[in-house]
């Protein structure tokens, strides 16, 4: 270790030619990194152990009192039937074989954490058609001044002074942003990269090309939310919490079924994902085809859209199940490219090869929808974003709101404590946002730069996307979002050729990209509400059913333009 932090020193080194110094201290080629974090040499592996959390967090006594002002509800409901017993036949004996099981399933689930999912995974590599100048590029492009740079920066910092940044912190941060963990598991390569490379970019943009100072001996290192790199953060739930769950899930079955849908389980249920399928009704084949992908808590918080949609809808209907985000009891989660090969392979074999679908997801399902954006473009019609996540996942907001700030010094130092409705969504929330298998995903198996989606992004490939958002999101960074949309929106306006142009380059009206990106802000809500409000649900209804027919016109024109092209070129052929 002494070694390392000799020779990370040494670069750092002004008086030293950058290049020279570096491969004096690691020999061999200094080209840009293009190796997978999949093969890195054995003198540079990932660490195996979680590191210590970095974030300033309320005292233990006060983390240990704000989790039981928190999840009293559901262990009060949970130990009401075996007092009420104890009570009425006057003996401990049903209350302690109530009490037994929960301490068994605690050791389970701690045994569980400690051998297995607590353990430091590799980050997979970006998805086909996105490289790390796409991802780069779109994190400076998204800020338009140099406050808002500094903002995204420091955020990752829990918000301290830009003045307090330095180098050394920048290079833990950029290491850890990139390639998803410490400096020193880095490769030569992969360092030379984020010393050379994106050092400077950063200088660049928030510092006006000027170096950031190096740390002093008097000034301690920043705390930097490296999340994936953090132990994994949970409270325990009883049994009554999951039976409730996995009950919820096979009452969904049921309802389903009444709805006409089938649940098809992948072949392979490390690799694949299970869904549920309503084919067309009234031999309805052509019309758009429409996936649907859940966000945390499971289907069974989307059964009324599930059923307003299917009596709605007359093609096929696809609801993805995502039971690592389903507060279930599942440790399994599939490799991003084999969760899109999987809904492919969903596509092509109930619809057809090469069929287009509307995609609707909910928060965390945008993480879906971004990387068939990015890598099955061809496979998107267009895209509906309720909730989403995916924007804006480049700035700490989602997943600091989600996981970080409950037990923040900053943000709880003089903040009272409320008492949600077991019910609520503010209850709902916190306690997905504490599970276990939920955390799982969040702090090992969640890639920001694959899951992070740009408007350029959709832009680019041509997929037009109605973005719902709540107005008083809790997680999600909703006004930024607007605001990141609108810019995009204008700049595209104003990049767009003018008429003459378009003229002198040849371009004809076929060949204009159609598609749009709109948002919606729905006043008052909080994050799920569109969903389980009425009012709410019906606006994304309607959206839905808008993107569906859009969909629909844009296939029927394509058959025609096909048509006549192939009307034409028998004709050419005749003549």
């Amino acid at each position: 270790m002494t070694t390392v932090l000799t020779s990370i020193a040494k670069i750092f080194d002004p008086t030293l030619n950058p290049v020279e110094a570096f491969q004096s201290i690691f020999p061999g080629s200094i080209e840009s990194s293009t190796v997978s974090r999949t093969s890195l040499d054995e003198n540079f592996s990932p660490p195996r152990d979680a590191l210590p959390s970095e974030q300033i967090q309320l005292p233990f006594e006060n983390r240990i009192a704000k989790a039981i002002h928190d999840e009293s509800s559901v262990w009060i409901l949970s130990m009401l039937l075996p007092v009420a017993i104890s009570l009425t036949i006057q003996s401990h004996v049903p209350f302690m074989c109530s009490v037994l099981p929960e301490v068994i399933f605690l050791a389970y689930c701690l045994a569980k954490l400690k051998t297995k999912l607590n353990y430091l995974t590799i980050q997979e590599p970006l998805l086909k058609d996105r490289n790390w100048e796409d991802v780069r590029n779109g994190i400076w492009e998204d800020s338009l001044d140099t406050d808002g740079k500094r903002a995204f920066v420091m955020g990752w910092f829990y918000d301290e002074p830009f003045e307090r940044l330095r180098r050394e912190d920048a290079v833990k941060f950029l290491s850890w942003i990139r390639f998803g963990t410490t400096l020193e598991s880095l490769t030569p390569i992969e360092q030379h990269d984020v010393i050379y490379s994106d050092l400077p970019r950063l200088e660049k943009e928030v510092n006006n090309g000027v170096a950031l100072p190096q740390r002093t001996s008097d000034e301690e290192a920043l705390g930097c939310m490296r999340f994936n790199l953090e132990p994994i953060r949970f409270r325990p739930k009883p049994l009554l919490f999951y039976a409730i769950t996995h009950g919820v899930h096979a009452y969904m079955h049921s309802l389903t079924s009444k709805l006409g849908f089938t649940y098809v389980k992948p072949t392979n249920s490390t690799s694949g994902l299970p869904y549920w399928h309503r084919p067309p009704k009234n031999c309805n084949k052509n019309s758009t085809p429409l996936i649907f992908f859940h966000g945390v808590g499971g289907v069974g918080f989307y059964s009324s859209l599930v059923e307003e949609l299917s009596s709605t809808i007359d093609g096929h209907i696809f609801i993805v199940d995502l039971p690592f985000v389903s507060l279930r009891i599942c440790d399994s989660i599939p490799k991003v490219k084999d969760q899109v090969q999987s809904i492919v392979q969903m596509l092509d074999n109930n619809v057809g090869v090469k069929t287009k679908a509307t995609l609707v997801g909910h928060s965390y399902g945008s993480i879906l929808q971004s990387w068939m954006v990015q890598s099955q473009p061809e496979r998107v019609s267009n895209c509906v974003f309720i909730d989403p996540v995916c924007f804006n996942l480049h700035h700490k907001k989602s997943l600091f709101n989600f996981h970080m700030n409950r037990v923040d010094m900053k943000q709880n130092k003089d903040k009272l404590w409320k008492f949600d409705f077991p019910f609520s969504i503010d209850a709902l929330i916190n306690l997905a946002g504490t599970e276990l298998h939920t955390n799982h995903l969040f702090f090992r198996h969640f890639w920001w730069a694959t899951n992070a989606l740009w408007p350029k992004d959709l832009a680019k490939n041509d997929i037009s996307a109605a973005i719902l958002l709540s107005e008083l999101d809790d997680i999600v960074p909703s006004q930024e979002i607007e605001h990141s949309i609108y810019n995009f929106s204008q700049d595209a306006i104003q990049s767009k050729s003018h008429f003459w142009n378009e003229i002198i380059s040849g371009i004809n009206d076929s060949q204009k990209s159609s598609s749009f990106i709109r948002t919606e802000m729905i006043p008052g809500a909080k994050h799920g509400e569109i969903l389980l409000n009425k009012e709410h649900r019906k606006k994304a209804i309607t959206k839905i059913l808008a993107m569906i027919r859009l969909s629909n016109i844009k296939s029927e024109k394509e058959i025609i333009s096909r048509k006549q092209a192939t009307h034409w070129n028998a004709l050419s052929v005749i003549s």
